[in-house]
């Protein structure tokens, strides 16, 4: 038989046959099996609708907000005029209402689920840091604009979160 036949046949007979260490693989070196992560329910909510909820609820807590502000503030003694004080009491009771507005219509589009104490009180802190992150500007750019679309969004996004994930 010639040489390169015999190569031929040992190099067949030697890797067909696995070796020890492949037979008994020790544990640490077998593969992990995680679990599958858990899916959302099927009833789940989708995030349009928690988002379009949150949308609706925080424009009806605005001006609703704004009116009660509006109210309060121009109904008060005040150094400057009384229009001013009603911009002014306007511009809070909005902040507020949209601050309650958002996490109540996200609860509300999301079938009631989420903790809507918790989603509320976290979006009244966002709102106070939001008025904090503007009162330290001065109500100057850059930061004002910022924090005037930063924050309802971060109410969202919290509000949103919170419905879907429930109790």
């Amino acid at each position: 038989m010639p040489t390169s036949r015999r190569l031929a046949a040992l190099l067949l007979l030697t890797v067909g046959a696995p070796a020890s260490a492949q037979i008994h693989a020790p544990a640490a070196a077998r593969p992990v099996r995680l679990p599958a992560p858990a899916a959302a329910p099927a009833d789940a909510p989708s995030t349009g609708r928690l988002v379009a909820g949150g949308l609706l609820g925080g424009a009806v807590g605005a001006l609703v907000g704004g009116g009660a502000g509006a109210a309060i503030g121009g109904g008060r003694d005040c150094d400057a005029e009384r229009w001013v004080c009603a911009l002014h009491g306007a511009m809070a009771g909005a902040a507020i209402g949209t601050s309650v507005g958002i996490p109540w219509g996200t609860h509300l589009a999301g079938g009631r689920r989420g903790p809507v104490v918790a989603s509320t009180l976290a979006s009244l802190a966002i709102g106070a840091a939001g008025v904090a992150v503007m009162r330290g500007s001065h109500y100057d750019p850059p930061w004002t604009p910022v924090a005037l679309v930063a924050t309802p969004v971060a109410q969202l996004v919290v509000s949103a979160a919170l419905e879907r994930r429930g109790r």
